[in-house]
């Protein structure tokens, strides 16, 4: 999913706090948990990719596929199911706008990235750190080929 998707969501989200009487620390909690999980895909741009880790062919790509492996550990239901356990145990409101924005991201991840129109066809497991751990990390091993 495209970040500018990721940002909007955060956005309209957050702003949705703000006018149902929630803080702003809520808020922003909820915008930047929306967000900012898409820093593993930077890391893993970084370490991962078969053209020099630039600003440019970071965005220019446009699928990891390309790259020598694809990790995303932020982007797991495991670490998501962890996460949301010691969230709402915490029974505060920033955790658990947290919580809710970790949640959305997956949502739209999972939704958004099979549609018609995106670059790879992701495994259905695809989301699960487990079974990337499993096939390696490798791309070819992760994805389908258009059409399956």
């Amino acid at each position: 999913m495209k970040p500018i998707n990721h940002i909007c969501a955060a956005a309209l989200g957050g702003a949705g706090i703000l006018s149902f009487g929630g803080g702003w620390q809520t808020a922003s909690a909820f915008s930047a948990s929306t967000v900012l999980l898409d820093l593993d895909h930077v890391v893993d741009h970084w370490l991962f990719s078969v053209e020099p880790p630039t600003v440019k062919n970071f965005f220019r790509r446009g699928s990891p596929a390309y790259w020598k492996r694809i990790v995303f550990p932020l982007h797991s239901h495991e670490l998501f199911l962890t996460a949301a356990f010691f969230l709402l145990s915490a029974n505060l409101p920033v955790c658990t706008a947290i919580f809710w924005g970790y949640a959305l991201h997956l949502a739209m991840d999972e939704i958004g990235n099979r549609l018609p129109g995106h670059p790879v066809w992701l495994h259905p497991l695809f989301y699960f750190f487990t079974f990337r751990l499993l096939h390696r990390f490798r791309p070819l091993s992760l994805t389908l080929p258009k059409g399956v």
